[in-house]
């Protein structure tokens, strides 16, 4: 929305030509995040005040839709936050990321 019409003409361009196109902003992105990787690594992972919030009440067996409703969110978007918590602590599922959220001290 925000690049300018020769970069949209370019991109739909290299795009037609079979090539991929990757959009500046999503490089330096992904650059940062790999960066996090490394820092995660000597310090824990990170989790946003958000995502800790929602694990914080999942440890006390709330269900989504339990949580959705505290916090004025849809279901979905609890579940995506939880699938992040996973992710970012390397967890199994919902138990094991309580599990490592307390060994981390992040609940």
């Amino acid at each position: 929305k925000k690049s300018k019409s020769a970069v949209i003409e370019a991109a739909v361009r290299l795009v037609l030509a079979g090539e991929r196109f990757v959009p500046e902003r999503v490089i330096a992105l992904a650059s940062a995040r790999s960066g996090v990787k490394s820092a995660k690594a000597a310090k824990g992972p990170r989790l946003t005040e958000r995502q800790s919030d929602i694990l914080a009440r999942v440890s006390t067996g709330k269900t989504n839709k339990e949580i959705a409703r505290d916090l004025s969110l849809s279901p979905a978007t609890v579940k995506a936050h939880i699938a992040a918590v996973i992710l970012a602590l390397e967890a199994s599922n919902r138990t094991d990321a309580i599990y490592k959220g307390r060994e981390f001290g992040l609940i």
